[in-house]
């Protein structure tokens, strides 16, 4: 079941065929599938607490300059703080290239 897209045509995914229904991500032109957590329940908690985290501390105001070229200081390492205290390992790495890339 397709629930969400990112910025462009990314769609975001879940299985509803396994129990926890896993969540998955894919970038047209890339045969890529991204893994972006074991289930639905914990992709919307990590989703959910990086928003907060953007609202918050950044004031949705994440980049550095209006060419969206890099973030502003300390937010990747308050992402990677969400990310490591939510997701299992084998996860981290394709939900950070996936949202963040």
């Amino acid at each position: 079941m397709v629930f969400a897209h990112m910025m462009g045509d990314e769609p975001i995914f879940c299985d509803l065929t396994s129990e926890l229904s896993p969540v998955y991500g894919k970038i047209p032109g890339n045969s890529k599938l991204y893994s972006l957590s074991p289930s639905l329940s914990t992709f919307l908690s990590t989703y959910s607490q990086m928003k907060k985290l953007e609202i918050t501390k950044f004031e949705n105001n994440i980049y550095i300059d209006e060419d969206l070229s890099d973030y502003k200081e300390g937010f990747l390492t308050g992402i990677n703080a969400i990310v490591e205290k939510q997701l299992p390992e084998d996860y981290r790495n394709d939900f950070i290239a996936f949202m963040l890339g």
